[in-house]
């Protein structure tokens, strides 16, 4: 919090520099260029600053969910999955790839609509819904999306390559894991 709290108090110092010695035609500050540099090294400053600290934040939230899956995979009930018992559901996901390098063309272009340089990128994710009864109960897991085609999840489930993991005290905390 700290971090990001001094990257958008340097950004914002670092703005009004540069907004300030750009049209600074005064006599007072001898070379106006160089503070003029040194406020775009503050604003480059307080930009890494940000997105130091927003990393941080996302790898504390990765850590966490190591340490739950983790916790859940050493003291959760491990259900070995039924390949008569699963549905699967396949669905598409489309990305957009921005261009990283443009040319000079495609910048003027993209002047003219900014999704003109962007492709698309299909990919298929397939879900398994499983049904298992636990003693009188029936219970539905939903699983996390896999990468892969439905063929391949359904051959990974009848070789017992998919175990799901749920939590004894909480049964709505769980995950499939694929075992190699």
């Amino acid at each position: 919090m700290v971090k990001k709290l001094l990257g958008y108090v340097l950004i914002g110092l670092g703005l009004l520099g540069v907004f300030y010695f750009k049209g600074y035609r005064g006599d007072v500050i001898p070379v106006p260029m160089l503070w003029l540099v040194v406020s775009l090294g503050v604003v480059v400053l307080g930009t890494y600053l940000l997105m130091i600290a927003r990393t941080q934040k996302e790898v504390r939230g990765l850590d966490n969910l190591k340490a739950q899956i983790n916790r859940i995979k050493e003291s959760g009930e491990r259900i070995q999955i039924d390949f008569e018992n699963c549905d699967f559901k396949t669905t598409n996901v489309h990305d957009q790839i921005k261009a990283d390098d443009f040319s000079r063309i495609q910048i003027f272009d993209a002047l003219y609509g900014s999704n003109r340089n962007n492709s698309e990128r299909a990919s298929t994710v397939t879900y398994i819904i499983y049904k298992y009864q636990n003693g009188d109960k029936a219970e539905k897991f939903v699983s996390q999306p896999f990468p892969v085609e439905e063929t391949m999840l359904r051959y990974y489930v009848s070789n017992n390559n998919i175990v799901l993991y749920v939590d004894r005290n909480d049964r709505k905390q769980y995950f499939f894991d694929v075992q190699r």
